[in-house]
């Protein structure tokens, strides 16, 4: 989302090769999205949907902005994460800051 004050404010969700915990939240990403995502070799992938990672692209400690992606989920599969995070992003329970 970008901000009032031209930045790319960013919601971010871990993609795990494991397994999520008991404790966990997190939706099994299909085969076909692992291959588009470029996660080809991993043999199953999930994304944890009971937290997220804030950040901002233009400031940010964690990403590199000038390396090309690997791949992108379709947007129906994006659509499903949006759908499941959504409360999380409302309530800023589950948000960890990276701003620092």
């Amino acid at each position: 989302m970008r901000g009032q004050d031209d930045l790319t404010y960013l919601g971010l969700l871990a993609i795990s090769s494991r397994p999520p915990g008991a404790a966990d939240s997190a939706i099994e990403v299909p085969e076909i999205e692992c291959r588009r995502a470029g996660l080809s070799e991993w043999k199953r992938a999930w994304v944890t949907i009971n937290e997220y990672n804030y950040d901002v692209a233009e400031r940010s400690w964690y990403l590199n902005a000038h390396r090309a992606p690997l791949g992108r989920f379709s947007k129906p599969f994006m659509m499903r994460l949006a759908a499941a995070v959504a409360p999380l992003f409302k309530t800023r329970e589950a948000r960890v800051d990276r701003l620092e």
